[in-house]
């Protein structure tokens, strides 16, 4: 069994827009949403780790059910993608944010 991690195959996990193809307007909420996002979920993050548990489980929460309504109404597309991956993947992302959160203001 071979796994293809081409950039061609990675991009077909999901679609935008009803559209295989990369739209102005999918590129365009992706590079919007996400700094923003980024921006307040940095923003507000707690110092204590106490107080970082459930401010991750809720942003992880909220960015999940974020997603599946994306789905719902049918402005994503799974064609490869779960969303227990986006969980998954989300967990980390918030915990990765903390870490490098920590060393920006470090200095």
């Amino acid at each position: 069994m071979t796994v293809d991690l081409t950039l061609g195959h990675l991009m077909e996990l999901y679609y935008f827009n009803d559209d295989d193809s990369i739209s102005a307007r999918a590129l365009f909420m992706k590079f919007l949403t996400s700094p923003l996002f980024g921006v307040i979920i940095s923003n507000y993050m707690p110092k204590k780790i106490k107080s970082f548990i459930p401010y991750l489980i809720g942003w992880v929460v909220f960015s999940t059910f974020f997603e599946w309504l994306t789905v719902k109404f049918d402005y994503l597309t799974y064609t490869g993608w779960k969303l227990w991956y986006s969980f998954i993947f989300y967990i980390f992302a918030v915990t990765f944010m903390r870490w490098n959160l920590f060393f920006i203001r470090k200095r």
